[in-house]
């Protein structure tokens, strides 16, 4: 079989098309990502003197994201349950709910920040003044700095599949896979990394295809 071409019953994740479909979900992600937490912020409810909410259905749309994402995963290469690959798509839907999560999370501290009767800043004022940090920083823009440090991982992993066309595009689509939190295709890209260095077949992988025989 030709590089790039598909083995038996999966699709290949040599095959150039699902790593496309990779790289529009990665810009999908960054695109989702700045829409919930900026959503977050402009749709909290605040909540007397504590950390306000936001609406339900920002969560629902994080949990249907993760769902989709696993789709995706199983449409590009169906995983066997035999080698304890089904369950990484639990762990995928998890690491895109944790995404989402965190951007709620960021969003309703900042958007707590502007309610009248939010006492946030005064109680975080308070555990400034008991630290040894050198100097105070706003609990909002704490939340701010924090969501963009997780946002760093997307971009290197936005850098990694973007130059992923060159002789090392194996290692670098496991090393942006993982970074995106898809479980189940960063293993199988892996493994295709560690066939290469041990010298197996050029482009060649039968993962999740059991009763393929791969040839040269």
């Amino acid at each position: 079989n030709p590089r790039g071409s598909s083995v038996g019953c999966c699709r290949s994740v040599m095959d150039p098309r699902p790593r496309g479909l990779l790289r529009w979900w990665l810009h999908g992600l960054v695109a989702f990502s700045c829409f919930l937490m900026l959503t977050a912020v402009a749709t909290v409810e605040c909540n007397g003197q504590g950390l306000g909410e936001t609406p339900s259905f920002l969560l629902v749309l994080a949990i249907a994201v993760g769902i989709a994402a696993t789709f995706t995963e199983v449409w590009v290469a169906p995983p066997e349950c035999s080698d304890g690959r089904c369950a990484s798509l639990f762990l995928t839907w998890l690491n895109i709910l944790d995404v989402g999560t965190d951007c709620l999370s960021a969003g309703a501290i900042i958007g707590s920040h502007w309610c009248e009767d939010s006492k946030l800043d005064e109680a975080w004022k308070q555990v400034l003044d008991q630290s040894v940090l050198p100097f105070q920083m706003s609990l909002w823009l704490v939340a701010a700095l924090a969501w963009a440090a997780g946002g760093i991982q997307l971009l290197l992993a936005f850098k990694m599949l973007l130059l992923a066309d060159d002789d090392q595009a194996d290692l670098r689509f496991a090393v942006g896979t993982d970074m995106m939190g898809f479980e189940t295709l960063a293993a199988m890209e892996w493994e295709l990394v560690n066939t290469d260095q041990d010298g197996g077949p050029d482009g060649v992988s039968d993962i999740g295809c059991p009763g393929d025989a791969a040839t040269p």
